[in-house]
Protein backbone atom coordinates (compact mmCIF):
# COMPACT_ATOMS: atom_id res chain seq x y z
CA UNK A 1 0.00 0.00 0.00
CA UNK A 2 1.67 3.37 -1.06
CA UNK A 3 1.09 6.44 1.39
CA UNK A 4 -0.53 9.73 0.67
CA UNK A 5 1.70 12.77 0.64
CA UNK A 6 -1.18 14.81 1.71
CA UNK A 7 -2.58 12.76 4.35
CA UNK A 8 0.85 12.00 6.00
CA UNK A 9 1.53 15.61 6.11
CA UNK A 10 -1.87 16.41 7.53
CA UNK A 11 -1.50 13.43 10.05
CA UNK A 12 2.17 15.19 10.97
CA UNK A 13 0.40 18.58 11.32
CA UNK A 14 -2.07 16.76 13.77
CA UNK A 15 0.26 15.31 16.16
CA UNK A 16 2.60 18.10 16.27
CA UNK A 17 -0.69 20.62 17.74
CA UNK A 18 -1.62 17.42 19.73
CA UNK A 19 1.44 17.13 21.85
CA UNK A 20 0.56 20.58 23.67
CA UNK A 21 -2.35 18.58 25.13
CA UNK A 22 -2.27 15.74 27.65
CA UNK A 23 -5.54 14.38 26.16
CA UNK A 24 -9.17 14.46 25.58
CA UNK A 25 -10.12 16.49 28.11
CA UNK A 26 -7.35 19.18 27.57
CA UNK A 27 -8.43 19.88 24.24
CA UNK A 28 -11.63 20.24 25.35
CA UNK A 29 -10.66 23.09 28.13
CA UNK A 30 -8.50 24.76 25.06
CA UNK A 31 -11.98 24.68 22.80
CA UNK A 32 -14.04 25.96 25.92
CA UNK A 33 -11.46 28.35 26.47
CA UNK A 34 -11.42 29.70 22.46
CA UNK A 35 -15.48 29.82 22.66
CA UNK A 36 -15.94 31.44 26.06
CA UNK A 37 -13.42 34.54 25.22
CA UNK A 38 -15.30 35.12 22.13
CA UNK A 39 -18.53 35.56 23.60
CA UNK A 40 -17.70 37.29 26.62
CA UNK A 41 -18.51 40.77 24.89
CA UNK A 42 -22.30 39.48 24.35
CA UNK A 43 -22.34 38.33 28.23
CA UNK A 44 -20.65 41.79 28.78
CA UNK A 45 -23.29 43.73 27.42
CA UNK A 46 -26.26 41.79 28.74
CA UNK A 47 -25.30 41.24 32.25
CA UNK A 48 -23.59 43.35 35.14
CA UNK A 49 -20.23 42.11 36.34
CA UNK A 50 -21.26 41.39 39.45
CA UNK A 51 -24.37 39.17 38.18
CA UNK A 52 -21.71 37.69 35.56
CA UNK A 53 -18.91 36.28 38.08
CA UNK A 54 -21.90 35.18 40.29
CA UNK A 55 -23.12 32.95 37.35
CA UNK A 56 -19.65 31.73 36.33
CA UNK A 57 -19.11 31.03 40.04
CA UNK A 58 -18.86 27.70 41.49
CA UNK A 59 -18.09 26.29 44.90
CA UNK A 60 -14.53 26.22 45.83
CA UNK A 61 -12.36 23.68 47.96
CA UNK A 62 -10.66 24.67 51.35
CA UNK A 63 -6.71 26.60 50.50
CA UNK A 64 -4.57 23.58 51.12
CA UNK A 65 -0.89 22.69 50.03
CA UNK A 66 -2.85 20.67 46.94
CA UNK A 67 -4.64 23.70 46.03
CA UNK A 68 -1.58 25.67 45.45
CA UNK A 69 -0.41 22.88 43.35
CA UNK A 70 -2.76 22.05 41.27
CA UNK A 71 -3.21 26.06 41.04
CA UNK A 72 0.34 26.51 39.49
CA UNK A 73 0.19 23.51 37.16
CA UNK A 74 -3.52 23.31 35.62
CA UNK A 75 -3.52 27.52 35.77
CA UNK A 76 -0.47 28.19 34.09
CA UNK A 77 -1.62 25.80 31.48
CA UNK A 78 -5.19 27.66 30.77
CA UNK A 79 -3.46 30.77 31.13
CA UNK A 80 -1.60 29.56 28.15
CA UNK A 81 -4.70 28.22 26.69
CA UNK A 82 -6.00 31.83 27.35
CA UNK A 83 -3.29 33.86 26.07
CA UNK A 84 -2.73 32.11 22.88
CA UNK A 85 -6.79 32.89 22.23
CA UNK A 86 -6.57 36.04 22.64
CA UNK A 87 -3.54 36.58 20.42
CA UNK A 88 -5.81 35.05 17.56
CA UNK A 89 -8.87 37.41 18.50
CA UNK A 90 -7.01 40.84 19.74
CA UNK A 91 -10.18 42.18 21.29
CA UNK A 92 -10.14 44.90 23.59
CA UNK A 93 -10.02 44.44 27.66
CA UNK A 94 -7.97 41.94 27.09
CA UNK A 95 -6.87 41.39 30.47
CA UNK A 96 -10.93 41.25 31.46
CA UNK A 97 -11.27 38.58 29.30
CA UNK A 98 -8.46 36.37 30.43
CA UNK A 99 -9.68 36.91 34.23
CA UNK A 100 -13.18 36.10 33.40
CA UNK A 101 -12.41 33.19 31.29
CA UNK A 102 -9.69 31.62 33.78
CA UNK A 103 -12.21 32.52 37.01
CA UNK A 104 -14.74 30.61 35.62
CA UNK A 105 -12.41 27.30 34.76
CA UNK A 106 -10.58 27.49 38.18
CA UNK A 107 -13.35 27.88 40.33
CA UNK A 108 -15.00 24.69 38.75
CA UNK A 109 -12.27 23.16 39.14
CA UNK A 110 -12.59 23.59 42.88
CA UNK A 111 -9.93 26.44 43.49
CA UNK A 112 -10.55 29.30 45.73
CA UNK A 113 -9.07 32.43 43.33
CA UNK A 114 -10.75 36.03 43.75
CA UNK A 115 -11.39 37.92 40.41
CA UNK A 116 -9.77 41.55 41.13
CA UNK A 117 -10.51 45.22 39.34
CA UNK A 118 -7.94 47.75 40.11
CA UNK A 119 -6.95 51.52 38.30
CA UNK A 120 -3.96 53.02 37.53
CA UNK A 121 -2.48 54.24 40.56
CA UNK A 122 1.06 54.95 39.47
CA UNK A 123 0.71 57.77 37.52
CA UNK A 124 -1.64 61.19 37.61
CA UNK A 125 -4.51 61.46 35.25
CA UNK A 126 -4.72 64.64 33.27
CA UNK A 127 -8.75 66.43 33.18
CA UNK A 128 -9.24 64.42 29.95
CA UNK A 129 -7.50 61.33 30.29
CA UNK A 130 -9.58 58.39 31.15
CA UNK A 131 -8.65 56.02 34.10
CA UNK A 132 -6.61 52.93 33.46
CA UNK A 133 -7.80 49.61 34.52
CA UNK A 134 -7.19 46.13 34.83
CA UNK A 135 -8.18 42.90 35.76
CA UNK A 136 -5.96 39.82 37.63
CA UNK A 137 -6.84 37.22 39.56
CA UNK A 138 -5.93 36.25 43.23
CA UNK A 139 -5.22 33.41 45.09
CA UNK A 140 -4.10 33.54 49.08
CA UNK A 141 -4.12 37.42 48.25
CA UNK A 142 -1.96 37.34 45.61
CA UNK A 143 -1.91 37.37 42.23
CA UNK A 144 -2.00 34.42 40.06
CA UNK A 145 -1.06 34.18 36.37
CA UNK A 146 0.95 37.08 35.96
CA UNK A 147 3.77 39.53 36.72
CA UNK A 148 3.09 40.64 40.55
CA UNK A 149 5.07 44.24 38.58
CA UNK A 150 2.05 44.33 36.72
CA UNK A 151 -0.61 44.09 39.35
CA UNK A 152 1.29 46.55 42.09
CA UNK A 153 0.49 49.47 39.34
CA UNK A 154 -3.27 49.05 40.16
CA UNK A 155 -5.14 49.98 43.17
CA UNK A 156 -7.85 47.52 43.59
CA UNK A 157 -11.32 48.64 43.08
CA UNK A 158 -13.65 45.24 43.21
CA UNK A 159 -13.07 41.73 44.38
CA UNK A 160 -15.56 38.75 44.01
CA UNK A 161 -16.67 37.10 45.80
CA UNK A 162 -15.79 40.30 47.87
CA UNK A 163 -14.00 39.77 51.32
CA UNK A 164 -15.98 38.27 54.10
CA UNK A 165 -15.94 40.08 57.27
CA UNK A 166 -16.05 37.62 60.45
Amino acid sequence: MQSNPIEDAAIWRLRSRLRHFDGPDDVGAFLAIGAALAIAPIALSRLKLPQLLARLDAPSTPHTASARGLLSVRGARLARYADYWLGRLRPGNPCLRRSLVLFWRLRRAGLPVTFCLGIRSDQPLEEDEPAAGHAWLEFDGVAILESAATVARYAPTFRYPPDRVS
